[in-house]
């Protein structure tokens, strides 16, 4: 078996503060709402050209680009806020105390 030196144990990331965890929290929020809007956005103009092109003829547009570009967005939102969510759980069971029920 290989032990792990001190230097080894050094080297590892440390953990971020949990004001950092929280700002990270709020800025995957905020990503998350723009992949909405992005998505919102992109099939209310397929939907509405599609519509008009249905009555009168004519073209419509797919917005496949600003779609794909929302639901990348979403995905990339949702895996920064579930780690922060990780490391936020992790941090506050390092910090938290044990109770004194828990210590008997």
């Amino acid at each position: 078996m290989e032990e792990l030196s001190v230097q080894d144990a050094s080297d590892a990331d440390p953990l971020p503060s949990v004001d950092d965890l929280n700002i990270e929290l709020d800025r995957a929020r905020r990503q998350g709402n723009a992949a909405v809007l992005f998505l919102v956005i992109g099939l209310g103009v397929t939907i509405s050209t599609y519509a008009m092109a249905s009555v009168g003829g004519g073209r419509y547009y797919f917005a496949l680009g600003i779609i794909g570009f929302g639901i990348i967005q979403a995905a990339r939102s949702n895996t920064r806020r579930n780690r922060a969510k990780a490391l936020l759980q992790n941090a506050s069971a390092v910090v938290m105390p044990r109770s004194a029920s828990e210590s008997q």
